[in-house]
């Protein structure tokens, strides 16, 4: 259990369209949360020199959190190369929710700007920097969205994978799962109220496991972050089947059933 594409290489590596084809060859390239692996920043640019890479805060509005900026990494298209980077960036990544991986004709410049247009969501009339960095962001957000804004996020690519705590790989761009339609919504992406409760509850694992990190160190300490989300996706769960909605409420039944579960380790 474990944020990690190492079973996945062979996935990661773009279908190209045949030499007679119209169709543009695709790239790949690794998208990074930064902004969770601060140290490791400038180490994960020189773990792969050959891989250029951009800033995406960088000439947006964003561009005064600079530091916490997602890296975007335009992967080789050599087979062995990609997933020899592909591997020294998933290993640095520390099996946490930081890394995805896009496959598009775009170029890195090109890709970097339609990014930037992606960063700024407004919900109940206020404006908010999405966090697609983060891969259980960007699941949220993907379930969140309507179709039509699903095309602006996703038509000019052609996959954007993401692993889930469990491992496994998900496509966010999954059209047999999210249907896109025509036209594109305009950026950017503004969320109704039904939406705005849809991305809070998508996020709310996240969410609570980072409060009871902040209240709680022995939970990052005994529990990898995979199983972190494991155990928090658990506690929601039974708070639901006991009709828990209120937050405090919440909020002590989780740090009660962690209790508990460190008594019985004990």
């Amino acid at each position: 259990m474990a944020y990690t594409f190492a079973a996945h290489m062979a996935c990661l590596i773009p279908a190209q369209p045949e030499p007679d084809s119209t169709r543009a060859p695709l790239n790949a390239f690794a998208l990074i949360d930064a902004a969770q692996l601060l140290p490791l920043k400038r180490p994960l640019q020189r773990l792969v020199p050959d891989a250029p890479c951009s800033l995406v805060f960088e000439e947006s509005f964003a561009r005064s959190a600079l530091e916490l900026s997602p890296l975007l990494f335009a992967l080789s298209a050599q087979p062995e190369t990609l997933v020899r980077q592909m591997a020294a960036l998933d290993a640095a990544c520390q099996h946490l929710p930081v890394m995805s991986v896009i496959h598009t004709s775009l170029s890195l410049d090109e890709l970097t700007q339609h990014l930037r247009g992606l960063l700024l969501i407004e919900a109940d009339g206020t404006a908010y920097l999405l966090r697609f960095a983060d891969s259980q962001m960007l699941a949220a957000a993907n379930n969140a969205i309507t179709p039509n804004q699903r095309t602006s996020v996703m038509s000019p690519l052609r996959a954007w994978f993401v692993v889930d705590h469990q491992g496994r790989l998900n496509d966010a761009e999954d059209v047999k799962t999210h249907p896109q339609a025509q036209p594109a919504a305009p950026l950017p992406l503004v969320l109704d109220a039904a939406q705005t409760h849809a991305l809070l509850a998508g996020a709310a694992v996240p969410t609570l496991a980072s409060q009871v990190r902040h209240l709680d160190e022995s939970f990052a300490q005994k529990l990898s972050h995979a199983q972190q989300t494991e155990f928090i996706g658990q506690c929601i769960a039974a708070a639901r089947d006991a009709g828990i909605d209120d937050e405090n409420e919440l909020m002590s039944l989780t740090l009660q059933r962690w209790q508990t579960e460190q008594s019985r380790a004990a």
